[in-house]
């Protein structure tokens, strides 16, 4: 699979990146009910703070480098499940990225899948996420070919479980009905979306065919119009 080249309008813009939004967590977790109430057919998501306490009761250093990668990069069960050592490449913050295969799974038969499209690239820039993919690597050791990962959906399934009792049991439930490896998917689209990205990276980024698909997450943004109507005159 060949790699685009960056342009020079590329590195340029990379040198003069902004720095990140500062976003108010708090406010976007208060807004969610209003949100979810006025379009329900926006899936259950969790904010970065809420993923993070998550992870934090992930003990296990392979299951918490596999839900990791599941926030970073949007990818389904399914496809991270099938990565392979010559999937990834970890190059630093400014080379490092997944290839997915676009695995989806056929409606009404579990455990079956097809590779419905071509592969798709799913940049990595955080440091510390590189760095503990970079050791689980070097832990597992996987042969050419071999998965990653040694768990399988329903071992998956069932460490999210006793993750979401755990969080229950210490007083702090989470704000969704169930956690499950595809609320990593959901939560990386509304996370790029909070934090200014465009919905076409995104629809890449997460392997939808079609833009509707991925537009579904942009009515999470009506929680927050306000800032929008400043400056208009009436």
């Amino acid at each position: 699979m060949s790699l685009p080249v960056p342009t020079q309008n590329t590195l340029t813009a990379l040198a003069s990146a902004e720095p990140p939004l500062r976003i108010d967590w708090h406010y976007w977790q208060k807004r969610r009910p209003l949100v979810l109430n006025l379009n329900p057919e926006v899936p259950p998501y969790l904010v970065l703070p809420e993923v993070h306490q998550v992870l934090a009761c992930a003990l296990h250093q392979e299951l918490h480098c596999l839900l990791n990668l599941l926030w970073h990069s949007g990818a389904r069960i399914t496809e991270a499940l099938s990565l392979t050592r010559e999937d990834i490449e970890l190059n630093g913050e400014r080379d490092s990225l997944l290839i997915l295969a676009n695995l989806k799974r056929k409606p009404g038969r579990p455990g079956k899948q097809t590779a419905s499209r071509p592969k798709r690239m799913v940049p990595l820039t955080d440091g510390v996420f590189i760095e503990e993919l970079r050791r689980t690597l070097a832990t597992r050791a996987p042969r050419k070919g071999e998965p990653v990962f040694s768990f399988n959906r329903q071992q998956v399934h069932y460490q999210l479980e006793k993750i979401e009792q755990t969080l229950k049991d210490s007083g702090q439930p989470l704000p969704i009905k169930r956690l499950s490896a595809h609320t990593f998917r959901h939560s990386f689209a509304v996370n790029c979306l909070l934090q200014g990205r465009d919905i076409r990276t995104i629809q890449g980024w997460l392997g939808h065919a079609n833009l509707a698909s991925t537009e579904i997450y942009l009515q999470v943004l009506s929680g927050e119009t306000h800032h929008l109507a400043y400056g208009l005159q009436f």
